[in-house]
């Protein structure tokens, strides 16, 4: 496991969002962490890293929904996945992450032309896209397994997104975790590691305090 999170110096410099570059008529550039992302998939596809998690650290702002779009696009592109697989919070996430990979702007500065459908516990949920988002209440509700049976299917990365909200032991957590056991590899994204009910969060390497 390996993670990658915003830099301090990103944070406060107030980098420029999707739309602020495309206002100016600029080309939007990668932020360093997103960067970060790159050599760390960069170091499995080359063969000079054995992790296959990634745990990504990024402030509310800071550029994550790219994320899912490098790493699945680098993946795919390397012949190392089929299809990439996203969890999000909310029906309203959703809508949005199927949105993000059809951004223009993410587009041009990934250099991809990806697409994922919405589903919602339903047979084949990728369809002929490259992959699809569902959200965590719908998981849960999946007692039949029909998103698990699409990652036996297919070489999968898995994007648990503000994978804070899995509380250890939680059915959540139970419902997530046969995806984990049948994803490839899996990107692990976050704005924050704390959780209100004081459960350790799952997939989240602890040190015991001294």
């Amino acid at each position: 496991m390996v993670t990658v999170k915003t830099h301090q110096h990103a944070r406060n410099a107030g980098v420029m969002s999707k739309m602020q570059f495309k206002e100016r008529g600029e080309p939007m550039e990668l932020r360093q962490h997103q960067k970060d992302l790159q050599v760390a998939v960069k170091n499995i596809i080359d063969g000079s890293a054995s992790y296959t998690q990634i745990i990504a650290r990024v402030t509310p702002g800071g550029g994550k929904s790219l994320l899912p779009q490098i790493a699945g696009a680098m993946l795919l592109e390397a012949g190392l996945i089929d299809k990439i697989v996203c969890i999000v919070p909310r029906r309203k996430l959703k809508n949005q992450m199927a949105k993000d990979f059809l951004d223009p702007c993410a587009r041009e500065v990934i250099g991809h032309r990806l697409s994922i459908r919405e589903a919602t516990n339903e047979y084949d949920p990728a369809r002929d896209s490259d992959g699809f988002v569902t959200t965590y209440q719908a998981l849960a509700m999946d007692s039949v397994g029909v998103n698990a049976d699409a990652l036996d299917k297919h070489r999968c990365l898995l994007v648990l997104d503000e994978y804070h909200h899995i509380g250890e032991g939680e059915l959540t957590h139970q419902r997530v975790q046969p995806l984990v056991d049948r994803a490839s590899y899996v990107l692990l994204m976050t704005g924050t590691l704390a959780r209100n009910k004081g459960l350790p969060i799952a997939y989240t390497p602890y040190k015991e305090a001294r």
